[in-house]
């Protein structure tokens, strides 16, 4: 936690001791053009007396990521602070992935990985001014006995409709793969594997649609291999009309233009070396959900699951005042909106 400088500071503690070279790394960013210095540390705890905290990281790795000449930013906006929390993680990822790419041996390094919202077990950020923001994750902020004492109910009890009973279809699996990988920090491979799935949902209809229309097994495999080119026109809206649905582009046209836009970041990613941000895979991934809604409403008897609730690890981050200063409200949630805390 630092002085009052151009720069903001932020602590980030990572679950797990991470193996490292001494020194501090420097990481810049293109878009927007910033750079990061990442130094790690081993303490026992993350104290701040005057404020009221006191956190145990004995099982930590507690990276301190400097956003240089970033300290201006207003971290009691949400849009901001969590664009902070992102860079912050991105950075100490950057200087894990090089370390594990330069290590000749590997016995360590092997160990390591980029990290992501749920390896963080605590994030605090500094600007220029007194605010403090800070986030402990729920995942490892539960009490040790009251957890006990929850997981002691029923705990002898065999659950009836459990993944024995009902297993987890295999397109409720593929999707909630990618969920995780966002939560893991891994977010163009999130989407390379959620796109590949409406990949196969897509053909899949339009070869029970091709059934219907008569055309053996080969044939709707020979006709599906031989398009080369504009497959995603091709499928979702030539193929579907002429199977007896609808075409795509003329029945939602604006949903159509979003899905050309997702494509050709997927044509990138796989052409070139497109990294995707948070935000874009949120972003991008909303957009093949609804196709996988759209797949669904299919008039060939193609079936396809409802999908569980989806949702990415979002931290709630909190203006920590100094005591002196708390009132009755003393820990002010932070705005769900771009305003002032």
């Amino acid at each position: 936690m630092n002085d009052k400088t151009t720069d903001l500071v932020c602590s980030v503690a990572v679950l797990g001791r991470v193996q490292l070279l001494s020194g501090i790394y420097p990481v810049e960013f293109k878009e927007p053009d910033i750079r990061c210095l990442v130094a790690h540390a081993f303490p026992k705890n993350i104290t701040n007396p005057e404020r009221g905290i006191e956190i145990d990281v004995t099982d930590c790795t507690v990276f301190t990521v400097t956003h240089v000449g970033q300290g201006g930013i207003d971290i009691g906006a949400t849009k901001e602070i969590k664009k902070i929390f992102e860079r912050s993680i991105s950075a100490i990822s950057e200087v894990t992935i090089w370390i594990k790419t330069k290590d000749k041996i590997g016995k360590m390094s092997s160990f390591t990985r980029q990290i992501g919202t749920v390896d963080v077990k605590a994030f605090f950020a500094q600007g220029a001014d007194e605010r403090l923001v800070g986030w402990l994750n729920p995942a490892f902020t539960l009490h040790r006995d009251a957890a006990a004492m929850m997981s002691g109910f029923l705990s002898n009890m065999i659950v009836s409709n459990g993944p024995a009973a009902n297993p987890v279809p295999p397109i409720t699996r593929r999707v909630m793969s990618s969920v995780d990988l966002i939560s893991l920090g891994f977010y163009t491979e999130s989407f390379v594997n959620l796109f590949s799935l409406l990949d196969d949902l897509t053909q899949e209809v339009i070869k029970s649609g091709m059934a219907q229309k008569g055309l053996s097994e080969e044939d709707q495999k020979s006709m599906l291999r031989a398009i080369k080119e504009e497959r995603l026109k091709i499928y979702l809206c030539n193929l579907a009309k002429l199977c007896g649905w609808k075409s795509l582009e003329e029945e939602n046209k604006g949903f159509y233009k979003k899905l050309v836009k997702v494509n050709t970041i997927r044509n990138k990613i796989m052409h070139g070396s497109r990294r995707l941000s948070l935000e874009e895979v949120v972003g991008s991934s909303d957009v093949l959900l609804d196709l996988f809604d759209w797949l669904r409403q299919n008039p060939f008897g193609y079936q396809i699951e409802e999908l569980p609730l989806l949702r990415v690890a979002d931290p709630s981050f909190l203006i920590i005042p100094i005591k002196e200063k708390e009132n009755e409200n003393s820990e002010k949630e932070a705005p769900q909106d771009d305003s002032n805390a």
